[in-house]
């Protein structure tokens, strides 16, 4: 996306993967999000389901990248631990690490953005 803050190189990735690496129907899981009974005339309950579908978003990419990766991202990476057992004992903390920088916010937000369901009046992730 031309001009949106992912923060990081990580981030960018991450969104450039879900968008174009083929495992994820980005579109479906922005619907499936958005998908809430309810009046979607009114302004404010748009605002209130978008705010929802962004929560879901987030909780979804985040299950989807531990689920992938086997790490528990609010827990410690691991760097500065005593490096025993070979080459994954190296790589595993620097993997880890590298996942926990990923700005989920920001992912989410862009894929409700391209999807045409962004409400301006919230910025979770600080992008405007």
């Amino acid at each position: 996306m031309q001009f949106f803050n992912f923060h990081n190189d990580q981030t960018f990735h991450f969104f450039n993967w879900v968008m174009d690496g083929g495992a994820v129907d980005a579109s479906a899981m922005v619907a499936k999000a958005l998908a809430c009974p309810g009046n979607e005339d009114d302004q404010h309950m748009g605002r209130e389901s978008a705010i929802a579908a962004h929560a879901k978003l987030r909780g979804w990419l985040i299950d989807l990248v531990e689920t992938m990766t086997g790490f528990e991202l609010d827990k410690p990476s691991g760097i500065g631990t005593p490096a025993n057992g070979g080459p994954e004992a190296f790589t595993r903390p620097l993997l880890h690490d590298a996942v926990r920088k990923i700005h989920f916010d920001a992912v989410a937000e862009a894929l409700m953005r391209i999807n045409g369901k962004w409400v301006e009046a919230n910025s979770p992730s600080g992008t405007e």
